[in-house]
């Protein structure tokens, strides 16, 4: 992740002393989101939910642009006899809900007068955060950690300031429950809208 940012600051700090005219832009997205965990062994398992971002960022006069970002990277849920983390199971239900904050560059260029498309690279900080509830109670954990992060978007130019998204943007998460640990793909599939000024 280091390497990854080392790139994104000096490209970042390049556009900074350009001088050229900036403008900034705010977005927002919701829509279908995916946590792919491993559902073995369990009697019912859902992966997907609703997620949605929301974006900052500026473009200095060229394609580039810096964006900050947060993402709800959604939920996924589960029934069944899962592993308590100490050696032993928990007959219940359990949760896993997945969010981040991340930071990257956004490349814009037209397809036509009214459409574009925006390619995204980045890193995030995201949190996998587990709930299991069983007979006995239940417990509560989480994992911070730091992914890439990528997207690819399309964008419908509806006045001068306003275009529509629909744009889709992929990354991972730790999660674990105790002393269990593991990872998964998150997906964000997602339509907003994203205004410049």
């Amino acid at each position: 992740m280091k390497r990854m940012l080392i790139p994104i600051a000096a490209v970042s700090a390049l556009l900074l002393c350009t001088g050229v005219q900036a403008q900034g832009y705010v977005g927002a997205a919701g829509g279908w989101s995916r946590i792919g965990i491993d559902c073995t062994g369990l009697a019912s398992c859902d992966k997907t939910h609703t997620g949605f971002k929301a974006f900052g960022g500026y473009r200095f006069g060229s394609p580039l642009a810096i964006e900050l970002a947060y993402f709800d990277w959604g939920r996924a849920t589960g029934a069944g006899t899962l592993s308590n983390g100490a050696g032993g199971t928990l007959a219940g239900t359990g949760k896993l809900a997945a969010t981040g904050y991340g930071i990257g560059l956004a490349y814009f260029t037209p397809v036509d007068n009214d459409w574009n498309v925006a390619l995204r690279l980045g890193v995030a900080r995201n949190k996998g955060k587990v709930t299991a509830t069983g007979s006995t109670g239940s417990v509560e954990d989480s994992r911070n950690a730091t992914f890439a992060y990528a997207g690819l978007g399309f964008g419908f130019q509806v006045n001068r300031d306003l275009t529509l998204t629909a744009e889709a943007d992929f990354s991972r998460v730790k999660y674990g429950l105790l002393t269990i640990d593991d990872k998964s793909d998150v997906h964000l599939i997602s339509i907003g809208l994203r205004y410049g000024f």
